[in-house]
């Protein structure tokens, strides 16, 4: 390690290779290294499936394959990032009931409550899915359970729930688990 200018300059220089282009940045160069690092930031890598799947859907909106690959996509993603691409699968498909609680469990997960509340205000009433339904019944169940209000909170969720979906078919375990709950009271 010498002393000299051009040997201290060189080693001073750090490379950054960006995944957008592989191209070498300066980040010696303050003002250069600023502007290009910004522009990385927006050029984020995109897998190739995810590409040719937004290719898909550019030609058929509805290609379940596509949007497959998506949530899959989605699903590994942190919900910040994901959220753009579950309102894009519940604005295409706005009355699928297995789309819609897909996204709400995203939000769960991230404990988003305020955010799920308001996915439940916009599909309970227009998606009659008894998943949702009982997606719906379990968050109500584990976020309320705490409150000194949880049975009446309970008993209302239930009571909302059997009102819109009761007469289905499959919502027979709603009809069980509300009986058990109202048994326990």
């Amino acid at each position: 390690m010498s002393g000299d200018g051009a040997t201290e300059q060189v080693e001073r220089k750090s490379h950054y290779v960006s995944q957008a282009g592989l191209e070498l940045l300066d980040l010696s160069d303050p003002s250069a290294s600023a502007s290009q690092t910004v522009g990385l930031q927006a050029a984020e890598y995109v897998p190739e499936k995810v590409k040719k799947a937004e290719k898909k859907l550019e030609e058929n909106p509805y290609d379940l394959d596509a949007w497959s690959i998506l949530i899959r996509e989605a699903q590994n993603q942190p919900i910040d990032k994901a959220r753009k691409t579950y309102e894009r699968l519940v604005a295409q498909f706005p009355s699928s009931g297995r789309f819609w609680k897909l996204y709400i469990e995203a939000e769960i997960k991230a404990k988003n409550y305020d955010k799920v509340e308001k996915l439940f205000q916009r599909c309970l009433m227009k998606v009659l899915h008894i998943d949702l339904w009982k997606c719906y019944l379990s968050y109500v169940r584990e976020t309320k359970g705490k409150l000194p209000s949880y049975k009446e909170k309970m008993a209302q969720a239930y009571d909302f729930a059997l009102d819109k979906i009761g007469m289905e078919i499959m919502s027979y375990q709603i009809w069980v688990d509300y009986i058990n709950f109202l048994k326990g009271v």
